[in-house]
């Protein structure tokens, strides 16, 4: 049985069953004011001496306002393994995401633990070639970590999960707790109430393994709503045999915000589906009001472009959507246009390193 098979048979034959044994935070006291510290960076040197400041023109956060001349940087601590520094936004919550920015050859980048040192962020990253062989690979990466409710527009939340599927740490800009169930062999599902638009799937999903002992890659394997109730199933896999693993997870999903949640600035932001070619109105959004372009590229290789949204810092995260073991990443670096910002090209690969054709939730922001 496929993975997608086996994946709507657990939904179909044990929805109510996972639901019943969803996990639920313990109710929080009275929300506290809306506050946020967040993020974003490219690396952009593989094997970059320790503390080398990270591509200036790809990086931003919400400390560069009372500290302007302070940027991430990153240390390299061995074959495919670092650590990011983010300065000044210290916090025992929030979640990460990363991106693999290839070049050549299949390869992904994963999470190992975040923590504070001082008064900075650190973000622990690890990255494999195909077969889990640590490997050093440029990658781009963003944190956030939020509390307090959220005003409209749109909806956001995140999950830590722990490979048990139970919650570490979690967000949900409704004030509502998030929920998570575990299906068995690297399967799980992520319930965020209230965040969506009511009728229908809108909005962009990310999902990076957060596993420091072991190679894992995990990705959003299907979407389901209820009313404003928005699920999100995520299946992982071993980085080694490419089959079935449980795994600890980062899920951030973002409805008419940029990927940390913030906006206002920024204003530039949108998110895509690549793949299909023919995006789901739910699922293609631009802030500008201008079109996002998917262009087929070649086999497993799609072009995004985002108009009107290549403007000063700007940065991009991809993840795989569907069941099966494949999964994507960024070909090269992202790049500011004019006033467009172009992917070429969001990458996917099969089980067997192979490029093959893979629809993927693609996400863009400037700082702007």
């Amino acid at each position: 049985m496929s993975i997608r098979r086996r994946f709507g048979a657990l939904v179909a034959g044990s929805l109510l069953a996972i639901v019943g044994a969803i996990a639920v935070p313990g109710q929080a006291d009275a929300a506290p004011p809306s506050s946020a510290v967040w993020g974003f960076a490219y690396m952009h040197d593989p094997t970059p001496p320790s503390g080398t400041v990270m591509d200036p023109s790809r990086q931003w956060g919400s400390w560069r306002t009372a500290f302007p001349l302070d940027l991430a940087t990153v240390d390299h601590l061995g074959p495919g393994s670092y650590v990011v520094r983010f300065p000044h936004i210290a916090t025992r919550g929030g979640v990460a995401h990363v991106t693999a920015v290839i070049g050549t050859g299949p390869a992904w980048c994963q999470l190992g633990k975040w923590y504070p040192q001082g008064t900075d962020q650190l973000v622990e990253v690890q990255c494999f070639r195909h077969g889990g062989t640590p490997d050093d690979t440029r990658f781009a990466i963003v944190f956030s970590d939020r509390s307090g409710p959220l005003p409209l527009p749109g909806g956001f939340g995140y999950v830590h999960a722990d490979a048990g599927g139970s919650i570490i740490n979690e967000y949900n800009s409704t004030g509502a707790p998030n929920a998570t169930g575990y299906g068995g062999g690297g399967f799980y599902k992520v319930l965020l109430p209230g965040v969506g638009p009511g009728v229908g799937f809108a909005g962009n999903i990310q999902v990076t393994a957060a596993e420091p002992s072991a190679s894992r890659r995990c990705k959003v394997a299907d979407t389901a709503w209820s009313g404003a109730d928005i699920y999100a199933y995520v299946t992982c896999v071993d980085g080694v045999t490419s089959k079935p693993a449980d795994s600890g997870f980062t899920l951030t999903y973002h409805r008419e915000r940029p990927v940390f949640g913030e906006v206002g600035p920024p204003k530039r932001f949108g998110y895509v589906l690549s793949g299909t070619f023919i995006p789901s109105p739910g699922t293609d959004f631009n802030s500008a009001g201008a079109p996002n372009v998917v262009t087929p590229s070649g086999i497993g290789q799609t072009m995004v472009t985002f108009t009107k949204l290549g403007v000063k810092e700007t940065h991009a995260e991809v993840t795989a959507f569907g069941g099966g073991p494949d999964y994507c990443s960024l070909q090269d670096v992202w790049h500011n246009l004019g006033s467009d910002g172009v992917i070429r090209n969001v990458i996917c690969f099969d089980d067997t390193g192979t490029q093959a054709d893979n629809p993927a939730f693609v996400t863009f922001t400037s700082r702007a």
